[in-house]
């Protein structure tokens, strides 16, 4: 088992912040699209319109979403069937540069890694993870 910094295998990206945005065709992931699992349920209600500005924000093959607001922090994988959409901004995008995704997810899905998610909660009364924690999070993998 290797210990090494998030930010060393992985981009920690900011979700689409998507409240000041019109509906479209771009599927936009929330919590409630996925099961307690991390499963996606195959439907997503909300697509909104992605300008220009903001196709930073879409979600590439690989993508995980951790949700980091709120009493669950599940890691989910993107749902390459949808081709294109964005993830709203309760979850943070892992983008894996140099390590398998399933290992990430396994990891952040483990009981090892729900706890070092939770030590980083701050306490407020989203019990919100920062993104800059989140960098310096040490993950083993392996």
């Amino acid at each position: 088992m290797q210990q090494t910094k998030l930010i060393d295998v992985a981009q920690v990206l900011k979700g689409f912040p998507f409240r000041l945005t019109e509906q479209g065709k771009v599927p936009c992931l929330r919590p409630k699209d996925f099961d307690r699992t991390g499963k996606f349920l195959d439907q997503v209600e909300l697509h909104i319109a992605v300008q220009d500005s903001a196709r930073q924000y879409l979600l590439q093959p690989g993508d995980i979403l951790l949700q980091c607001k709120g009493p669950a922090n599940r890691a989910c994988a993107f749902p390459e069937k949808l081709k294109e959409a964005v993830a709203i901004d309760i979850f943070t995008v892992i983008r894996p540069e140099k390590v398998a995704p399933i290992d990430l997810i396994n990891y952040f899905n483990s009981e090892k890694g729900q706890t070092a998610l939770k030590s980083l909660r701050r306490d407020d009364d989203q019990w919100s993870v920062s993104r800059k924690d989140l960098e310096s999070l040490m993950v083993t993998l392996g």
